[in-house]
């Protein structure tokens, strides 16, 4: 599989950027509705894990049903997170 995104340091770069606006995030929180805020965080964290395991773990590589279970089970966990968080908030 081709990808748009070749190089791993590529790759590191995105995940510094997204690690850096999560923490922006937090800072600016005060502005914001805090379920709001956290609501990103948690997107953006999601965002991360299927990044690293797409391209750091091959994932994308694998098998297609390994590659569906693997983005089902990221798009259900943060959904339950995002819900729960939700919820209690």
């Amino acid at each position: 599989m081709k990808h748009v995104i070749q190089s791993p340091v590529t790759i590191w770069a995105i995940l510094v950027v997204a690690t850096l606006a999560s923490y922006l995030f937090q800072l600016e929180a005060m502005k914001f509705d805090p379920r709001i805020v956290g609501s990103a965080i948690l997107v953006i964290a999601f965002f991360k894990v299927r990044l690293i395991g797409l391209r750091y773990m091959e994932i994308d590589e694998a098998i297609l049903p390994l590659r569906l279970a693997f983005e089902a089970w990221v798009f259900a966990v943060a959904i339950a997170l995002l819900t729960l968080f939700w919820i209690a908030g």
